[in-house]
This record gives structure tokens, sequence and C-alpha cells, in this order.
């Protein structure tokens, strides 16, 4: 069994930047503290809007800023209300409009000498890239951003995250010690910041190495801490995700109870989202885990949620009767 799974594995782990990559680039916004009342209203409602996933309600606010920002030639605001704009279109996945706002948002940047706020563009960008799997551009313009994010006065928290993708991609490309490199390069770049955000991204790539290494438990042990981080990030998507890559990790490593636990949680996660196919899913593969794992206790509460989910979203007929 053990060598099925395997064959799947690096797979799996290659779209590690499509759940974390833009969406995580999108979840932190350029804050802004404009003297103008307007754009900072306005700004902050965008905020509190993209916070909570209202990713077309923030785009409107942050509309209004930029063209307020225009208005006025106010190049500082004009340069972070375009970018948060694009974060918004990338958020979407409407990337061709992202990419649009991230030209007005890059000079602006170069206009007001502010290199770190142009190289962070470009990681945008490069994770745009990256999710339409055209790697060696997302890797040509994530060299573009590093440059820019290491010339800026006071590094950049994104310096580090520039660096975590690419150590996903030498991942992508199997040139395993470049990515180890990278991820070193990443915690240097962290180590006076501590950016909180950038910890389960982190973990996540350094988990999808040890996959590429078939390193099953170190991947999984990753995994699980970067379940960790995302929660208290409030990231309920990508702890669901994280779960989930915990549970394949265990299973390929036989550790049944424990993939099955982890296919327990990540379903319960994906459920909560209203994502009951996914919820299926997941707890179809717990029922399988706790199986093998002759895991009575495992596979009474898999059956009792699984009777939940029949109660409160009525799936169809046709559902696996697990239980039985």
């Amino acid at each position: 069994m053990r060598s099925t799974w395997l064959q799947n594995l690096t797979c799996y782990g290659a779209c590690l930047f499509l759940v974390c990559g833009c969406a995580s680039s999108g979840k932190k916004t350029r804050s802004q503290n404009s003297t103008d009342t307007v754009i900072s209203a306005s700004s902050k409602r965008a905020g509190d809007a993209f916070a909570q996933g209202l990713f077309d309600v923030a785009a409107a606010s942050y509309r209004e800023a930029l063209n307020r920002a225009r208005m006025l030639d106010k190049a500082e605001a004009a340069a972070g209300s375009a970018y948060n704009l694009a974060a918004c279109y990338a958020a979407m996945r409407e990337f061709d409009s992202a990419r649009n706002y991230l030209v007005e948002a890059r000079a602006e940047f170069l206009r007001i000498n502010d290199p770190s706020g142009a190289g962070e563009t470009w990681l945008l960008d490069a994770k745009m890239a990256q999710a339409e799997k055209q790697m060696d551009v997302s890797e040509a313009r994530c060299l573009d951003a590093i440059e820019l994010l290491e010339e800026g006065k006071g590094r950049s928290p994104m310096l580090a995250h520039a660096y975590v993708l690419m150590a996903y991609l030498s991942c992508e490309k199997g040139e395993l010690r470049d990515a180890e490199d990278a991820l070193l390069m990443a915690r240097r770049a962290d180590n006076s910041i501590r950016d909180p955000q950038l910890l389960p991204d982190l973990l996540a790539t350094e988990a999808y190495l040890n996959v590429s290494q078939h390193a099953l438990v170190r991947a999984a042990l990753k995994y699980d801490a970067a379940a960790v981080a995302y929660r208290d990030l409030n990231r309920g998507r990508e702890v669901a995700e994280m779960l989930s890559r915990a549970g394949n990790m265990y299973r390929a490593d036989e550790e049944h109870a424990l993939a099955g636990e982890r296919f327990y949680r990540a379903s319960r996660s994906y459920f909560a989202q209203g994502n009951v196919e996914l919820a299926l899913n997941r707890l179809k593969s717990a029922f399988e885990s706790a199986k093998y794992a002759e895991d009575e206790a495992l596979n009474e509460k898999c059956a009792a949620f699984y009777r939940s989910i029949k109660q409160q979203a009525d799936p169809e007929p046709n559902a696996a009767e697990q239980e039985d």
C-alpha cells in the first residue's frame, strides 16, 4: 500500500501556492494612513471587507480610494490603493485585472522611490503566474521581486515571502538543494521581523520539500504545524487543506490512526465552511483509515459526524453510506 500512495505525493503537493500563495498575499493588503479622510475611510472599509473574504466589496472601496488619490495626485496613496485593488482581483482569480492595477502601483512606488513597494507588486504577479502554472514566468517575477525587496530601505517582510515562493518553485523543478537554500534565506530575512503571516506558508513549503525528499513523517509533522499556524490566523480553508495533507502523509506511511484523525478534522472544517463535497470526501478517507487501523472509536465518531452531515446538509442519496 505504501508504494501506491507514494505515487501521488508530489502531485498532491503541486497546488501548494494555489492554496496558500495568492491567498496569503491577498490576505495582507498594504496599510494606508493617508491624511485625506476620504482615502482613509475608503481604505478602512475595504480592509475590513477584505479580512472577511468579501473581495468584491473590498475592491469597490479600494477603487474609491484610488480614484481620490488619482484626483489629488497623491502618489503614495495611489500606489497602495492600486496594489490593494490588485490583491482583491488576485483573490478573486481575475488575474488580468489584477495585473493592470499592479502596473500602476509599481510605477507609483518607483515614483516615490519605494523599491520595496515595487518589489511587492512583482511578488504578487509571481504568485499569480504560479497559480496559472506558468512556472518560468513566476520564477522570473520572483527574482525581480527579490532584487527590489533587498534594495529597499529596511527589509520588507515580503522578502521572506519571496524566498518561500522561490523554494516552492525549486521543489517543482526538483532542485531540492536550491529549495533548502531559499528556505534558509527566508528564515534569515524574517529573523528580525517575525511576520506571523509568513510562518504557515513557510511550514507548508518545508513540508512540500520533505514530500519531495520522501520524508513522509517529517512532512506530516510540518503540515500539522502549518495547520495550527493557519488556525491562529483564522484561515479555515488552509487549516482544512493542511490537515488533509498531513492525513495523506500519515496514510502513505501507514500510520492509519493518525491519518484518520486528520481526515476527520479536515472533514469537519470543510463542512463548517459549507463545502459538503470535500467534507464527504475527507470523511470517506477517515472511514477507510479507521478500518485499516481497526480503530472503533474513530469509526464511531466518523459515523456520528456523517449522520450530522446528512441531517444538516441533506446530501444526495447516493452518497456513500460509510457508517454501515
